[in-house]
């Protein structure tokens, strides 16, 4: 009898050997089909990198893009400054040129100039103050008499 004991207990043993070998190969089956099924595939990788490298690419243009409207704002600028820097330069040697001459010029010459200036100027404001007196009447001539006139036709 005990050998028959040990003769089943190695036949179950046995048999739960096989079970246990046969499912542990079960699990080692379905988890390698999980990995392939959630691991892509290298051509979906490819073309997965392809479009992360499209759309990087895309950001690049753009930032490109950016960098050269920049770059052509600040040219413009640079040359409006150059413009301004030249023109600048052009009335200060202009003026240098005038500030020598009038270095060579005389004082009691140029006391002259600026009295002939000044009575000039002085001759000019009057004129100026003759002619506004004479539209200030003339406007109040022609004020009253559009008046006259409106109050004769019964308007005014």
């Amino acid at each position: 009898m005990s050998y028959d004991v040990t003769l089943a207990a190695l036949a179950i043993s046995a048999v739960l050997s096989s079970l246990v070998a046969l499912l542990a190969d079960l699990l080692l089956w379905f988890r390698r089909r999980r990995i392939q099924m959630t691991t892509p595939s290298p051509k979906a990788l490819m073309e997965g990198s392809i479009q992360k490298l499209s759309e990087a690419s895309k950001e690049m243009n753009k930032v490109v893009q950016e960098i050269i409207e920049e770059a052509k704002t600040r040219e413009t600028a640079l040359e409006t400054l150059r413009a301004r820097y030249e023109s600048i330069a052009r009335e200060e040697e202009r003026l240098a040129k005038r500030v020598e001459t009038l270095k060579d010029v005389p004082i009691e010459a140029a006391r002259y100039f600026e009295e002939i200036s000044r009575h000039q100027l002085e001759q000019a404001e009057k004129r100026m103050t003759r002619r506004d007196i004479v539209f200030f009447l003339l406007g109040t001539a022609l004020t009253t008499a559009i008046a006259i006139v409106l109050r004769i036709s019964g308007i005014g």
